[in-house]
């Protein structure tokens, strides 16, 4: 299953780049987006948190938390850092 995730990814990276710059930056701003939620995720469940627990930890709101974590929305910055912190991180990065 992993090595068929692996081929289809770099069959999309392949796809991206075939069609020029702007398809690849979308790409990454995907990747990115997605890497996050799943950071979220991991980190959350890690400290056995609820979305509801979280947001109240955090002072965002649940249906937030559930977009960011679906890979929709848009977080900023101070959002990531808020969260992350919540999660007993230092930063952005949720897995401190």
């Amino acid at each position: 299953m992993a090595r068929d995730l692996e081929m289809l990814i770099k069959d999309i990276e392949a796809e991206a780049k075939a069609f020029g710059p702007e398809a690849v930056k979308r790409n990454e701003e995907f990747q990115a987006r997605y890497a996050f939620a799943n950071q979220l995720i991991e980190a959350r469940k890690a400290r056995g948190l609820t979305q509801k627990q979280l947001a109240e930890l955090s002072g965002i709101e649940q249906p937030m938390i559930s977009n960011y974590e679906r890979g929709r929305g848009n977080p900023t910055l101070e959002t990531m850092t808020v969260l992350s912190r919540s999660l007993g991180g230092r930063g952005v990065s949720l897995l401190s």
